[in-house]
């Protein structure tokens, strides 16, 4: 009798709500505990859990799950490369240029926000939330994009 896996998708929810609640109170100066907390989450719990969870999707064939947590995996990993890169003078990065990764992470997120029409209220309002406040990061609306998450 082959052995039951376990739900891999508690693993990269949790992965990307922590890791986006932190960015978020840092963002809205609620806490000042400085970048480099957010970066520590971005690669590891924000980036590496939700990969992982979301190859673990993919194994069991929710294509859906894959695609969002792998995705949202690469965002925070590019999150914690892009702040290394900056932090070590290697690299430097307009506003514009975050702006339209989050744009672009916007896009995303709404488009998967209509595929949640069929599935469930409860992914429908987060993707819906989460669409939201890309765009509102994307404006440059961190304390009130942080409303939303």
């Amino acid at each position: 009798m082959p052995e039951k896996a376990a739900n891999p998708a508690p693993l990269g929810l949790s992965g990307f709500a922590l890791t986006t609640l932190v960015l978020s109170l840092f963002n809205a100066h609620i806490i000042t505990a400085g970048s480099d907390v957010v970066v520590g989450l971005a690669a590891f719990y924000g980036g590496l859990a939700q990969i992982v969870a979301g190859l673990y999707e993919w194994r069991s064939g929710n294509t859906f799950g894959y695609a969002a947590f792998f995705t949202y995996g690469a965002f925070w990993e590019w999150y914690f490369i892009t702040a290394l890169l900056i932090d070590m003078y290697i690299i430097s990065v307009t506003p514009a240029g975050i702006s339209a990764v989050l744009a672009a992470f916007g896009v995303f997120t709404l488009i998967f926000w209509i595929y949640t029409f069929r599935i469930n209220w409860a992914l429908w309002f987060v993707f819906l939330t989460l669409w939201i406040t890309f765009f509102l990061l994307a404006a440059g609306l961190t304390v009130v994009g942080v409303m939303w998450v």
